[in-house]
C-alpha cells in the first residue's frame, strides 16, 4: 500500500463494504504471488469480519491515522465520510453535526470513532452508508441524547427517524457476556440469588436493564428487571460534555438555519442532561430514583382511559429483591417489577394513536396540573401492558417538584407564545413571565417598556419561529435579547434558562415524537385541553383571510430560506403544506 487511497479500498474490502480486492492488487503480476496475496488478503478479511466490535475496531485503527494514515490526506478523508454518510452527506444537518463533532475531539479519539463507526460496514448488511444510530452511538452518552433529540427535530427524513426509533429504549445495548460480568460482579461468581440471566430489556445512554430470574428461599421463582449502571459512564461523560460544548458553538456559526437552530436545541439539551448527571447528580444515583417512587405516582396514576382501556400505572421497585444487592452497589443498580410490554410500533394505527394521546396528555397534565413530572417522557420510558390493561411508566430518575406560582407563570408564558400573532398586550404578558424560564442577568434588568421594545424587534422578524413551536420562539427571544443587552452594555451578556425552565422545554421537546402519530390539528387539540390555551384568540387570528395568509408566510420563511434557490416549485409546496396545517389546526380548534 502506497497511497491513503490504497488504505481505504483495502478497508473497503475488510469489512465487507465492497468484495472487490484493493486495486493495488493489480499491480502484481507475478501469478503465484498474486494468488498468495489474494489468499492473506482473504484470511485477513475473515479475521475482521469474525471479530467482535472492539477487536474489529482496533484492528482498523491503524488504517485510519492523521500522520500516515486515510486522515492524513484531504481528498481521502472527504470520500471516507462520504463512504460513512451515504445519502445523508447531502443532509446539511447530519452533514454538519458529524464533521463538527470530528473537528472538537482530539486526533487521539478521532480515529477511536471513525474505526468503530466503519467496522459496522462489517454487520450492517448494507454496503452504501452506516446507520445514523450508529453514528451517533459513537459520540458516546451525549450523542445518544442528541439522537433522540433529533428524532424529534423534525429536520430527518422518514427513513432516518426509524433509524433512531431504538434510541429511546436500546441504545448501544449491552451483550450477553458484559450482562454476566456485571451480574457476576454484584452477586458473586456463583451469582447468589439469581437462577438464570434472560435477554437484556432496554439499554439508555447511562443505564441498562436485563430480565432475570430469582430463585427464593422458599424454592419460588420471580422475574424481575436488574437495571445496571453502565461502568466508566461518569468520567465518560464529564469528557463528552466538553467536546459537546464545542460542538454547539460551531455549529451555531452555520450559515444553515436548520443547523443554527439545532445547535441551540442540542446545547440546551445539554445542559439539561448536565443538570442530572454531574458529579453527584441524581440521574447517576439509581437509588435515587426509587426512593422517588411514591412521588412519581403522585404525578402520573391515572384512572382507565376510555379511548384506550389502560391505566396508567408507575414501575414499582422490588424492596425485597433489593436487599439481596451488596451496600456498595444499591447507588448503581436496582431491581423493579418485570413488565411483558407491546412495542409501540408494532400496534396498529388507531390504537397507536389513541395511546400516544394518552401518554402526551399525561405528561402535560403532570407538568401543568400536578406540578410534579419527570423531564424524560419519551416513548421508550412507556411500557405498554396490554395483557393488565395498564400503560406504565418508567426511568423517573429526574422527577421534580415545582413551585406552583413558577409553574403558573411557565404555563401562562409558552401559552402566549402559542398565539400566532402576538399583540401589545401579549408582549407585556411575555415580558412579565420571562423571568420564570429565564435567570436574567443585572443588565437586564431594565425597564418594562424597554424590554417591550425589544420583543417587538424579535417578533416583527422574519425568521422568527412560527406559532406551533413556542420552545424556539423561546430561544429566540433569549438570543436576540442577549445580544441587544451586549451591544447596549458593551460586553458579553448571557441569559442561561434556569434548570426547572429547561425541565419543561426538554420535556415538549420529547413529545414531538408524538406529533407524528396524529393529525397535527389533533396535536395541537391536546396542549389546547391539557395546557388551557386561548383558543378562541387563536382562531380569531386564523379565521380572517388575509391573517391566514399573513400567518402561512410567516410560518414557511423559515423553512424555504435555506432552499430559495429552488423556487418556484419550493416555495408552492412549502406554502401549500404550511396553509394545510393552519386549515386543520384552526378546524380543530374550533371543536374546542
Amino acid at each position: 500500500m502506497k497511497s491513503s487511497m490504497d488504505r481505504l479500498e483495502f478497508l473497503d474490502y475488510l469489512v465487507a463494504r465492497t468484495d472487490r480486492p484493493p486495486s493495488f492488487m493489480d499491480s502484481i503480476t507475478d501469478e503465484h504471488f498474486r494468488n498468495v496475496a489474494l489468499r492473506q488478503l482473504e484470511d485477513a478479511r475473515h479475521q475482521v469480519l469474525t471479530a467482535d466490535t472492539a477487536v474489529r475496531s482496533f484492528m482498523l485503527q491503524s488504517f485510519i491515522d492523521d500522520k500516515n494514515g486515510i486522515l492524513s490526506e484531504p481528498r481521502v478523508t472527504e470520500r471516507l465520510f462520504k463512504n460513512i454518510l451515504g445519502d445523508q452527506y447531502d443532509n446539511p444537518v447530519v452533514r454538519e453535526l458529524f464533521e463538527a463533532y470530528l473537528k472538537e475531539i482530539p486526533d487521539s479519539e478521532k480515529k477511536v470513532v471513525l474505526s468503530f463507526i466503519y467496522s459496522s460496514f462489517a454487520d450492517s448488511g448494507t454496503k452504501s452508508q452506516v446507520s445514523l444510530k450508529t453514528i451517533l452511538e459513537a459520540m458516546g452518552p451525549l450523542g445518544i441524547k442528541a439522537g433522540q433529540f433529533l428524532r424529534t427535530s423534525g429536520r430527518l427524513s422518514k427513513a432516518q427517524q426509524n433509524d433512531l426509533e431504538e434510541f429511546f429504549s436500546n441504545a448501544l445495548p449491552r451483550h450477553r457476556p458484559g450482562m454476566y460480568s456485571d451480574f457476576s460482579r454484584v452477586f458473586g461468581e456463583s451469582l447468589g440469588p439469581i437462577a438464570s440471566v434472560r435477554e437484556s430489556v432496554g439499554s439508555g445512554s447511562i443505564n441498562y436493564g436485563a430480565r432475570a430470574d430469582f430463585q427464593m428461599p422458599s424454592g419460588a421463582s420471580r422475574q424481575a428487571v436488574v437495571r445496571f449502571r453502565k461502568e466508566g459512564v461518569i468520567g465518560q461523560i464529564q469528557n463528552e460534555n466538553r467536546n459537546w460544548e464545542r460542538v454547539a458553538t460551531r455549529l451555531s456559526k452555520s450559515g444553515n438555519q436548520d443547523v443554527r437552530s439545532l445547535a441551540q436545541t442540542l446545547n440546551e439539551a445539554r445542559l439539561a442532561a448536565m443538570d442530572t448527571l454531574k458529579l453527584g447528580g441524581i440521574e447517576l444515583d439509581l437509588g435515587y430514583e426509587r426512593r422517588m417512587y411514591s412521588i412519581a405516582k403522585e404525578a402520573y396514576e391515572a384512572s382507565t382511559d376510555p379511548n384506550t382501556g389502560l391505566r396508567i400505572e408507575v414501575v414499582q421497585p422490588m424492596d425485597d429483591l433489593q436487599a439481596l444487592v451488596p451496600a456498595e452497589y444499591q447507588d448503581s443498580v436496582s431491581i423493579y417489577e418485570y413488565i411483558e410490554n407491546e412495542k409501540f410500533r408494532s400496534l396498529p394505527d388507531a390504537q397507536r394513536k389513541a395511546i400516544a394521546q394518552q401518554i402526551v396528555g399525561a405528561e402535560l397534565d403532570a407538568m401543568f396540573k400536578r406540578g410534579v413530572f419527570d423531564p424524560d417522557g419519551h416513548v421508550g420510558n412507556w411500557l405498554i401492558d396490554i395483557k393488565n390493561n395498564r400503560l406504565v411508566r418508567i426511568d423517573y430518575a429526574q422527577i421534580r417538584r415545582t413551585d406552583p406560582a413558577e409553574m403558573a407563570k411557565m404555563k401562562d408564558l409558552l401559552n402566549t407564545l402559542f398565539i400566532p400573532r402576538p399583540d401589545q398586550s401579549d408582549l407585556t404578558k411575555i415580558v412579565r413571565n420571562l423571568d420564570a424560564m429565564l435567570e436574567l442577568p443585572a443588565e437586564a434588568h431594565v425597564g418594562e417598556n424597554e424590554k417591550i421594545r425589544m420583543l417587538e424587534k424579535i417578533v416583527r422578524r422574519t425568521d422568527f419561529p412560527g406559532f406551533a413551536d413556542p420552545h424556539q420562539r423561546l430561544f429566540m427571544i433569549r438570543n436576540e435579547m442577549e445580544k441587544m443587552l451586549s451591544d447596549s452594555v458593551g460586553r458579553s451578556v448571557t441569559i442561561p434558562i434556569k434548570e426547572n425552565g429547561r425541565a419543561v422545554l426538554s420535556s415538549l421537546g420529547r413529545l414531538l415524537y408524538f406529533r407524528d402519530e396524529m393529525e397535527e390539528s389533533d396535536f395541537f387539540k391536546l396542549f389546547a385541553k391539557h395546557m388551557d390555551l386561548p383558543a378562541a384568540r387563536i382562531i380569531r387570528q386564523l379565521s380572517s383571510p388575509t391573517n391566514v395568509v399573513k400567518i402561512v408566510a410567516k410560518e414557511t420563511y423559515s423553512r424555504i430560506r435555506e432552499r430559495v434557490r429552488q423556487l418556484p416549485q419550493t416555495l408552492t409546496n412549502a406554502v401549500g403544506a404550511a396553509t394545510d396545517t393552519c386549515s386543520k389546526i384552526y378546524e380543530a380548534l374550533r371543536g374546542l
